[in-house]
């Protein structure tokens, strides 16, 4: 069942009502999957790109008129204004037609077979696959003095795929901007590990059914993804990682065999994804990613530098962004995390001598006085500084 915010169109031709841009996209996609015969704009259109808040692009407005007043003709209703309200005959009606090509038995979206690998779309059951998610992050800090805040939102798609490969199952979490055109360039972020210190958060077991614990590892795919969807219209991918695949070859990791024929199948499940929700954004042929920019979060560093060595030699690598790895104590002795011929960044509340460019360093008295003051400094270096860090971006 399609939920809207508020009405979307032009009440009466010429009154503007709240049509948030949200909104908009849904209507769009439904009008684009529903017959001309039925009232829909099916093949019969170039869907309309979606106004700003309040703003009903006309075609949109004109296409919702046309679709009441065929359902007048069937004796659906009595009167056209022009304005789909969220509770009423035309949003029933426009749903149960627009769902029918988009939705299949059991809430699975869709199955595709990209070269030889097999997506299944399956969305949390408690979550719309579309949302509009606000954010407090980290404004860009000064060198010295206190830290400032400011407000955010993003809006994307949150695809969750089973992903079916080499006879393993795997879990994918992405991320797409409505308006996302180019899928060859993306960010990748690698969660931390499922145990950490003894304590087991997702375990292997649940891992098939993608249950327990991994629901919680969820959710930084909306919380990043929210991030980077608020500056620009660039998909990021999650591979949900289990504790083995901080060993590159271990087959537990979907970026075992095939790293880059892999990652360009992703792109493409994910484009098909936004194809079948807004038709305009067709989606024809296999990606090629060409670049990746990607981020580590705490002992996620582990997984960072599996993902080097599968990806060092296909040189798409152009960005590593590590968000306090040395909070660990076991990583003080090791080196920072580079990738070959990439811009490497660091951030991190652990202060080091002789930092190289592109070492931010934030001390916990300064993030104490920003956000939530019961939230640890490394929660808070995790969830509130890839916004500003994704701002100058080399992948974009």
């Amino acid at each position: 069942m399609t939920t809207l915010d508020g009405p979307v169109g032009l009440r009466n031709g010429r009154i503007p009502v709240k049509s948030t841009t949200a909104d908009q996209i849904k209507i769009i996609g439904l009008l684009s999957n529903i017959r001309p015969v039925d009232g829909g704009q099916k093949g019969a259109w170039i869907p309309p790109f979606p106004g700003p808040d309040g703003v009903c692009p006309p075609a949109l407005a004109a296409a919702i008129l046309a679709f009441q007043k065929q359902l007048i003709k069937e004796g659906s209703i009595k009167s056209a204004d022009g304005v789909v309200d969220p509770i009423g005959a035309t949003i029933r009606v426009m749903d149960d037609r627009g769902n029918k090509l988009l939705i299949v038995p059991d809430g699975l979206q869709a199955v595709d077979t990209i070269d030889g690998i097999k997506f299944t779309e399956m969305n949390p059951p408690d979550e719309e696959a579309l949302g509009v998610l606000p954010r407090l992050v980290l404004a860009p800090p000064p060198p010295v003095g206190r830290l400032a805040t400011t407000n955010i939102s993003g809006m994307f798609w949150r695809f969750l795929f089973k992903v079916e490969k080499d006879n393993q199952t795997y879990w994918v979490g992405v991320s797409v901007p409505p308006l996302t055109t180019d899928f060859t360039r993306l960010q990748v972020f690698l969660h931390p590990t499922p145990t950490q210190n003894g304590f087991v958060i997702a375990s292997d077991g649940d891992f098939p059914a993608f249950k327990g614990g991994w629901r919680k590892v969820y959710r930084y795919m909306p919380i990043q993804g929210t991030q980077l969807a608020a500056l620009r219209p660039m998909i990021m991918v999650v591979p949900f990682n289990r504790d083995a695949c901080t060993n590159a070859t271990s087959n537990k990791s979907v970026f075992a065999t095939r790293p880059h024929a892999t990652l360009n199948a992703i792109a493409t499940a994910a484009h098909l994804q936004l194809a079948r929700r807004i038709p305009i954004m067709s989606a024809a042929g296999t990606h090629r990613v060409r670049e990746i920019g990607v981020t580590s979060y705490s002992s996620g560093v582990s997984f960072l530098r599996a993902f080097i060595t599968q990806f060092n030699s296909t040189g798409l690598i152009r960005e590593t962004l590590d968000l306090d790895s040395r909070f660990i104590t076991s990583e003080h002795k090791k080196p920072l995390v580079r990738a070959e011929g990439a811009r490497a960044r660091w951030v991190s509340q652990s202060p080091l001598p002789n930092a190289p460019p592109g070492y931010f360093h934030i001390s916990a008295e300064r993030l104490a006085q920003i956000g939530d003051r019961t939230e640890l400094p490394h929660s808070k270096l995790g969830f509130m500084t890839y916004n500003w860090m994704m701002r100058d971006a080399v992948v974009r």
